[in-house]
């Protein structure tokens, strides 16, 4: 099979193999990411950056879940990082936001290249995040059409999250103007129902939730608003409600895996 051209490393933790991809962004803004693959592989499983603590580095990039690959030895792993992240220590996130380039269409552009290398069909793709990273998944799927995505706690609306602080901080540093002006400017980088009619479908999904997330409100309305967009519309839209969980939480690894692979059962049954 033919290997991702870009250098491949050895991870010095897991001491597997894995390929690094750099590059640069129309904004200047890096697009880093590490790939595993695997030699039978027919699936991607793409894992979205989450908000980091203001404690943790931001050099080298984070990437999360790609420690995950030693769990999902039968697909092709890659990991993302946050494209923005390393602007200034005060961001706990960039939300691939850039007052002037959409960095959700070069990230997508990115992958679609690896998905087009290793010779896979779009649908056999799928995108896992959670809050930031859950909100990116969905977005991505949007441009991967035909793609899927497990989106853990998402945010519906970048503007709405409710850390005020870091809402300031994206503001200050990263798009330079409030989100009330950036939003009329650039709806479908903030909002994902503007998003999915921006990239003109609604790709299949399934949102993990629990009825004290933060944003509950707003998945169970984004629910209801995209059964009303008039736009393509790929496999089912799923709001899983967990009520084992309680507030903005993820899965446990152990959990998260088994709905990877319930979804790439899917695609053999």
């Amino acid at each position: 099979m033919q290997r991702f051209s870009i250098k491949r490393k050895i991870d010095e933790l897991q001491t597997s193999d894995y390929s690094t991809i750099d590059r640069t962004s129309l904004s200047g803004l890096p697009i880093h990411g590490k790939l595993t693959q695997r030699d039978e592989a027919d699936t991607l499983i793409c894992f979205m950056p989450a908000a980091i603590s203001k404690s943790i580095d931001r050099n080298p990039f984070q990437l999360s879940r790609f420690r995950w690959r030693e769990s999902l030895p039968k697909h092709h792993v890659l990991a993302l990082a946050d494209p923005a992240i390393s602007i200034h220590h005060e961001l706990r996130g960039g939300w691939y936001l850039h007052p002037e380039v959409d960095l959700i269409t070069e990230l997508a552009e990115t992958v679609q290249e690896v998905i087009d290398v290793l010779g896979l069909d779009n649908q056999n793709v799928l995108f896992y995040g959670s809050s930031l990273g859950g909100y990116g998944a969905l977005a991505m799927a949007s441009l991967i059409e035909r793609s899927a995505a497990i989106s853990e706690v998402p945010q519906i609306n970048v503007s709405k999250w409710p850390i005020n602080s870091a809402i300031r901080n994206i503001e200050k540093y990263l798009i330079k103007k409030t989100f009330d002006e950036f939003k009329h400017e650039f709806p479908h980088m903030v909002d994902l129902r503007s998003r999915f009619a921006h990239s003109g479908n609604v790709p299949n999904f399934r949102i993990v939730t629990n009825s004290e997330d933060p944003s509950f409100a707003l998945q169970k309305e984004f629910m209801d608003d995209i059964r009303e967009l008039d736009i393509t519309k790929y496999g089912r839209q799923k709001l899983d409600i967990m009520s084992h969980l309680s507030g903005h939480r993820a899965l446990g690894q152990a959990e998260a895996l088994k709905i990877i692979e319930d979804w790439a059962s899917g695609l053999r049954n």
